[in-house]
């Protein structure tokens, strides 16, 4: 569930950051929270940038409205990394960029078989990234909380409550089912073994 935000947050590992220079990402959405982590589980330094006053000189952006943040923390001659992907037109602060002669780069993704690595070996906490899981008719419900980016991933099943439910009971079935069907073949083998001539003495 969280192999492709991975290694979309890892894609800034492979910028050839310097394990001494704080990394500015602000937010509170989900995906900033993950690209603080794994910058931090590959050995960075890393701030959120919550004091107005902080000068960094990397600033990774994770949505757009962190970009004003990033641009307000580099320092002259800063790298602001752009990650978010927008459908809308972004505007840029160019007058600001071109006076502070911040350089921009970009951050796809990273190597998907490298962050499949990490999942397998829990390097990132992700448990309270994962939010609920909402059956088919709660999906209106389910694009409701996923909306919100401050928020836990939201999964939807290929299933209705009316399906779960109908699971459930079947499986509250079997245990009854297959007890009295291992009660019937214990009856027919006994009823088979008295019927021999070598059971009579």
């Amino acid at each position: 569930a969280y192999l492709e935000p991975l290694a979309a947050s890892m894609a800034a590992l492979e910028l050839e950051l310097a394990k001494e220079t704080v990394i500015g990402v602000p937010g509170t959405s989900r995906i900033a929270s993950l690209q603080r982590r794994v910058l931090r589980a590959a050995g960075h330094r890393v701030s959120p940038l919550e004091d107005e006053e902080e000068q960094v000189d990397v600033a990774v952006e994770t949505g757009v409205e962190s970009l004003p943040v990033c641009v307000g923390a580099l320092r002259p001659g800063g790298r602001l990394v752009l990650k978010s992907r927008p459908f809308a037109p972004l505007p840029l602060p160019l007058r600001t960029l071109l006076h502070q002669r911040i350089r921009l780069e970009t951050a796809l993704y990273g190597d998907f078989r490298r962050a499949a690595r990490w999942l397998a070996e829990r390097r990132v906490e992700l448990d309270d990234l994962l939010g609920p899981t909402l059956p088919m008719d709660r999906t209106q419900e389910a694009f409701g909380l996923a909306a919100r980016a401050e928020g836990p991933k939201v999964f939807i099943e290929l299933s209705t409550a009316e399906d779960r439910a109908s699971t459930a009971s079947e499986r509250q079935r079997r245990p009854k089912a297959e007890a009295q069907r291992r009660t019937r073949e214990s009856g027919a083998e006994g009823a088979l073994g008295s019927e021999c001539p070598g059971s009579k003495r």
